[in-house]
């Protein structure tokens, strides 16, 4: 496997600067593989092909894309094993289960390989990023990862922290462990970095990875103070590993050679600054395929071009799933990433989330501070109905917020979207 990886890593080092042409060979080529391998192998896969009258020989350009029907998350729950590819035997299968932020959970089963192409991407960001060989990583995370290959290459040296520990145990052991890189959800780099500051302590850290949720400016700006190193951002998927990272210069690039990302709104391709729904294409034979894959999140092709000498494409920040935008009764949308800037700075409270129950309601849950009073909750209810207008907001107070079974504790949830 190690060798398999190095390998992946040789073919696929280049790729973020090749003229943009040779990747969209690279993409054709793949894409045909993936859909022959899929109609051939997985019976799910065959037959909604033939029902739609599709057959790999149709697809002799990226347009023709357009022609595959999409994928939900809810179809490959029903099909089962039937989704499987049968060519790849179950010896190996390497099982994974979707972290459930829409509120439906799905196992996904990887092939060997496949794992082996997602850690010579997850080497290749790093790399990028500036890591040097045999330095320390440490990830906040619901449960280890198995990255055992990443340490036997030489790599790095991996260090697991439970996301679910007390903040106080978490920081300590960030501390024993002195990282150089240091890898976790928003909300967890956040709580460490305010942490660090409380205590007066620098640590030795080189660089930040946010994964798994929005990282908004405000919030990468505050970490990037704190923790005194460049914070960067990957967008990934358990489904297809990872989609799009940012380069040098903080602009978040397409991993064109990974997937094929398309953004759709109501099943149409949308123009450069539209938002669209995020849709998404596997380029590697898998266990599971997964061919126009609709994952939910919301972005945009950016407009602007960035001269960090990349030449996949730009898209501009992901504004979080489409099902966690606030609806207002006017029918406005109002995405994750106008609502957590909000409730940043306030030094009243010390945690959140923004709850719509109805369609005119929103509960905001608070963590407040010893100090919180009265004054402090009509701010904040003045502060959140000039952003959410018409929306009747009411603010509870709670001892804690719970994280998930997979460690994300949503800023923004929407009861109504997801009924």
């Amino acid at each position: 496997m190690p060798l398999k990886t190095y390998y992946y890593l040789a073919q696929m080092w280049r790729n973020p600067w090749k003229p943009y042409r040779e990747i969209e060979k690279l993409q054709l080529k793949n894409l045909k593989a993936v859909i022959t391998h899929a109609y051939e192998n997985s019976p799910f896969y065959h037959e909604k092909y033939k029902k739609a009258g599709l057959h790999p020989e149709d697809i002799n350009s990226l347009k023709d894309i357009l022609k595959v029907p999409l994928t939900t998350k809810e179809e490959l729950r029903e099909a089962g094993n039937d989704v499987l590819a049968k060519d790849i035997p179950p010896r190996d299968h390497c099982y994974m289960t979707t972290s459930g932020s829409s509120g439906e959970k799905l196992d996904v089963i990887h092939s060997r390989d496949f794992r082996a192409v997602a850690h010579a991407f997850f080497i290749r960001i790093y790399l990028m990023w500036g890591l040097k060989p045999f330095k320390k990583m440490t990830y906040i995370r619901y449960e280890p990862l198995n990255l055992s290959l990443i340490e036997k290459l030489g790599i790095l040296k991996v260090q697991y922290i439970s996301t679910f520990l007390d903040m106080e145990s978490q920081f300590d052991l960030l501390l024993k462990q002195d990282p150089h890189i240091l890898v976790g959800h928003p909300p967890d780099l956040i709580d460490m970095a305010r942490l660090a500051l409380s205590r007066g302590i620098t640590l030795n850290l080189d660089i930040v990875g946010s994964n798994s949720e929005v990282l908004t400016l405000k919030e990468r700006e505050f970490l990037e103070k704190a923790f005194h190193c460049p914070v960067y951002e990957e967008y990934s998927a358990v489904e297809v590993s990872y989609m799009a990272q940012n380069c040098k210069k903080k602009r978040m690039h397409i991993i064109s050679d990974s997937v094929i990302l398309e953004l759709l709104k109501e099943g149409e391709p949308v123009a450069p600054g539209e938002k669209g729904e995020v849709v998404v294409t596997s380029l590697f034979k898998n266990a599971t395929p997964f061919i126009r894959y609709s994952l939910g999140d919301v972005t945009s092709f950016s407009q602007d071009e960035c001269d960090c000498g990349m030449n996949f494409p730009v898209i501009d920040a992901i504004e979080g799933r489409k099902d966690d935008f606030i609806v207002l009764p006017s029918g406005k949308e109002i995405p994750p990433t106008r609502i957590v800037p909000l409730f940043f700075n306030l030094n009243f409270m010390k945690d959140f989330t923004a709850v719509q129950t109805s369609p005119t309601k929103v509960i905001i849950n608070i963590v407040p501070c010893k100090s919180f009073c009265e004054r402090d909750r009509e701010y904040l209810l003045q502060l959140v109905r000039k952003e959410l207008t018409g929306m009747d907001i009411e603010i509870k107070c709670v001892e804690a917020l719970e994280k998930t079974a997979y460690g994300k504790k949503s800023a923004v949830i929407n009861l109504v979207t997801k009924k």
